[in-house]
């Protein structure tokens, strides 16, 4: 994450940008600005304020007016850069990106996948989300984060079999890990619905964690906030709780 901020000012009452406002960090930078009291334009495509990275007619309207945006780049197409000029262009005064780990990395995705690969369930990545979302709300409106880059990572490394552990005493039962082969992933997402081309597409976002790329702690959750990131076991027993693990 990184941020970059041509003032220091507070903007008085012009409002923050929140891309992917729907979305598992965005809803939460969206929740947390606005219980800290500040006007927030909350945009995606299925939010009160349209917007689709592949219309660039609708990137002026939800820039128009803003201080500062929370930007969650599109993978599929090298389109921050122009966005972050029509932000510039149009007075925004603070950037916020949401980027991946590795994206320094030549190596990180691999042109192929034919080894097998190890997948963490989706649903777990709600586990970072808070940390990232704290992180981006602090950068969009406290001073001391410009030019700055955050790599977050969890407080402790750990397999997954280490998570199914975790899981399982969160809810009284056993859960296990159960390796799978990229194609045996792939048809598992196509038989639930999905299409092969995308399924095939997670899998090659997901293959790092295989090839040990993401076998490494990272400080940016201390080095922005002060405080050390949220534990895994912390994050099992609320979802525990929540219930989103019994169906």
């Amino acid at each position: 994450m990184s941020a970059h901020d041509d003032t220091g000012g507070d903007g008085g009452a012009r409002p923050i940008l929140v891309l992917g406002a729907t979305g598992m960090t965005g809803s939460r930078v969206v929740r947390w600005l606005r219980a800290d009291g500040r006007p927030v334009r909350a945009a995606s495509r299925t939010s009160e304020w349209n917007f689709d990275w592949q219309d660039p007619t609708t990137w002026d309207p939800v820039l128009a007016g803003v201080r500062a945006a929370y930007v969650v780049q599109f993978d599929p197409e090298p389109l921050t850069p122009a966005f972050v000029e029509r932000a510039a262009a149009q007075g925004v005064e603070r950037v916020v990106l949401l980027s991946g780990r590795g994206v320094d990395d030549p190596d990180y995705f691999p042109q192929a996948i034919t080894a097998d690969a190890d997948f963490v369930p989706t649903h777990l990545v709600g586990e970072r989300a808070g940390d990232i979302a704290a992180v981006a709300v602090a950068a969009l409106t406290e001073p001391g984060h410009h030019g700055r880059t955050y790599e977050l990572s969890g407080p402790r490394a750990l397999t997954l079999d280490d998570v199914a552990g975790k899981v399982s005493r969160a809810l009284g039962r056993e859960v296990a890990y159960t390796p799978v082969t990229v194609e045996e992933f792939v048809a598992e997402r196509v038989a639930a619905g999905e299409d092969a081309e995308a399924a095939r597409g997670l899998a090659l976002a997901l293959s790092p964690i295989s090839r040990g790329k993401d076998a490494h702690l990272s400080p940016g959750v201390h080095e922005a906030l002060g405080r050390e990131s949220r534990g895994f076991d912390a994050f099992a027993a609320e979802a525990a709780a929540s219930g989103v693990w019994d169906h």
